[in-house]
């Protein structure tokens, strides 16, 4: 059986390069975790409304200061943010950005800047505030994630409270906001041994992966922090047991095991969707929170 290209186009409304530019977009926003949980039809609306912008490298994006009139989502490139002229930090494919002066009010707290030729979907604010403002999971999201970004943290705000591990490059604590009473891990690297091993590299790799990555399964990055002996990355504290712990003090069902399984299955597949790879994946490495470790 055999369907005429002008037929075919007719049916749908649309030209067949129309057609596969939308089932390119739709694959590429059912990957972003921000719409994990959305059903296909309301993607499909997204996908309708949604634009396509290019930027030539080193062109401004959005300028700090001004009034927010998007959000954008990185089909491709690098996009690099500063402050005042002062460097912050750069993101690439499938990251977004712009969503926090949309959801405020308030004018745009730094300059994006194209590090490449950048490829953007991009959001109006009127699509912005029918797709996600309008929805209370999205908008609840998106806030926690703004508050992250905008709680600057410093050493002296800080008090141990414990050692709670330690690794190849550095020792975990448990630490204590003074004023706000929160808790979170703060791993400790040594400048001298990264000046030893010649883990320079690594390092801001293992810092640029943790700024990207967004998921709830994964362990998320409040900030860095150095003074003259160590580096300090400041990160989320998850009250729990590490999995090797669970499988020797514990008798496992096998509902369990599965969930357990689903649940780094889904925690890797998102990884590899941003293209990272994830090379010492062992119980030692892996936490199973207190609300989780509960119904084992």
């Amino acid at each position: 059986m055999e369907i005429k290209l002008s037929v075919f186009e007719s049916f749908f409304g649309k030209t067949i390069e129309k057609l596969r530019e939308e089932g390119e977009i739709f694959q590429k926003i059912s990957q972003i975790y921000l719409f994990h949980h959305l059903p296909e039809s309301e993607i499909y609306n997204i996908v309708r409304d949604i634009n396509i912008e290019t930027f030539n490298n080193k062109q401004v994006i959005i300028k700090e200061d001004t009034i927010g009139e998007k959000m954008y989502i990185i089909k491709s490139g690098e996009v690099i943010f500063s402050k005042s002229d002062h460097f912050l930090r750069s993101l690439s494919t499938g990251a977004f950005f712009g969503e926090g002066a949309l959801l405020t009010k308030e004018k745009r707290s730094a300059t994006a800047i194209a590090g490449s030729t950048v490829v953007c979907y991009t959001f109006e604010a009127e699509d912005f505030s029918k797709y996600i403002v309008n929805n209370y999971r999205l908008r609840n999201y998106l806030q926690g994630l703004m508050k992250r970004k905008q709680n600057i943290i410093k050493l002296g705000d800080l008090e141990s409270i414990c050692l709670i591990g330690k690794g190849n490059l550095g020792s975990y604590y448990l630490v204590r906001n003074k004023i706000t009473k929160e808790e979170y891990t703060i791993k400790f690297i040594s400048k001298k041994l990264i000046d030893n091993e010649h883990h320079h590299s690594n390092l801001v790799n293992e810092k640029n992966i943790l700024s990207y990555i967004d998921h709830p399964f994964l362990i998320k990055l409040q900030g860095t922090m150095k003074d003259d002996n160590f580096v300090y990355f400041l990160m989320e504290y998850v009250k729990g047991m590490d999995m090797i712990d669970i499988i020797h003090q514990k008798k496992l069902k096998m509902e369990n095991v599965k969930f357990l399984i689903a649940s780094l299955l889904v925690t890797v597949d998102y990884l590899h969707n941003k293209s990272i790879i994830h090379r010492d994946i062992k119980p030692e490495n892996i936490i199973v929170s207190t609300d989780v470790n509960n119904i084992i």
